[in-house]
């Protein structure tokens, strides 16, 4: 089989719980969501526009880039909404005439030749591609079709292009068996070392805990590098009453639609529904995920892209056994 071609399979049902490489982020991010201020280094992008339908959205987060240097997605792991969403992004023609540098959580640094070949377009067995994203902390949540699809994408998308213009790839997780703790300071030294100064602008796609101003760490570096240069957009929705606010809010019904949660009405919205109340397997323990009490969505993120509250919006796309 072609590394290249990877057939899915869709499961519909409840968030699933994938190991401790996004619920140790989670855990940690929402016991700060309280406490932690809306910054004053926020990008200086005008709030008040929406954005609706697949095409505003990307259209949207592509313009960010004039007005920023990253734009932070986040990713809520194995979810299929987030994977159409970062590949039609991605896919946009504008997308590649200003980014040329992706830096994503599910491959790890020491594969980094590997991926670059795979991305450049040279053929890689499977067995050796899947190094990639299996030499990680979490090798099971990467397993998930959506990841290999997205490289697969930007691998198609490269082809088209002139070799100077090319999309790079760039790995932020460390090799399998590096403490946990040192998982960001992987990612913001790929940005740092290897990217960001030289490709100009970077689309980073980690999970939400590592980015979220309530406690990500690589957000947190970035700000203290380059202030208010990074837009944090969230993906959410799903058919949790708690996002009944944000549904009767949006002006327009169709979805997905971006918007800023950092001024009205959405601000004064709570979102201690996410990610509260329940359990999480933590390095094999099973602990308590602290509810988030008094938190808002522009605590953690500048933006949402809102899928809204169908079932579809809680479709994973499970690893193929």
């Amino acid at each position: 089989m072609d590394a290249h071609r990877i057939v899915r399979r869709v499961s519909i049902g409840p968030a699933l719980i994938i190991g401790h490489c996004f619920l140790v982020s989670l855990i940690l991010g929402s016991a700060a969501f309280a406490v932690s201020p809306q910054g004053s280094s926020r990008p200086r992008i005008d709030p008040s526009e929406e954005a609706a339908g697949f095409g505003r959205v990307v259209s949207t987060l592509i313009s960010a880039f004039d007005d920023v240097d990253v734009v932070a997605l986040d990713d809520t792991h194995q979810r299929k909404v987030d994977s159409d969403l970062r590949i039609r992004l991605i896919r946009a023609p504008e997308f590649a005439q200003k980014v040329h540098l992706i830096v994503v959580e599910f491959a790890n640094t020491a594969d980094q030749p590997t991926l670059d070949r795979y991305i450049s377009g040279e053929d890689v067995p499977l067995a050796e591609l899947r190094q990639v994203w299996r030499n990680t902390c979490c090798p099971d949540t990467w397993d998930s079709p959506v990841y290999a699809d997205f490289l697969a994408a930007v691998r198609d998308v490269n082809i088209g292009l002139p070799v100077d213009k090319r999309i790079r790839v760039l790995a932020g997780d460390p090799p399998a068996g590096t403490p946990p703790t040192e998982r960001d300071a992987s990612a913001i030294s790929v940005l740092r070392g290897q990217g960001l100064d030289k490709a100009g602008k970077a689309l980073l796609i980690f999970g939400g805990g590592h980015l979220s101003y309530a406690g990500g760490a690589i957000t947190r570096a970035m700000q203290e590098w380059r202030p208010g240069r990074t837009l944090v957009v969230f993906i959410r929705g799903g058919q949790d009453p708690g996002y009944a606010p944000f549904e009767q809010a949006s002006r327009s019904p169709e979805r997905p639609i971006l918007f800023f949660v950092t001024s009205p009405p959405f601000n004064g919205f709570s979102t201690s529904f996410l990610g509260g109340g329940g359990k999480a397997l933590v390095n094999g323990v099973w602990v308590d995920v602290a509810p988030n009490p008094g938190a808002t969505p522009g605590q953690e993120a500048d933006a949402w892209v809102y899928f809204g509250n169908s079932p579809n919006v809680d479709a994973y796309v499970r690893p193929i056994r």
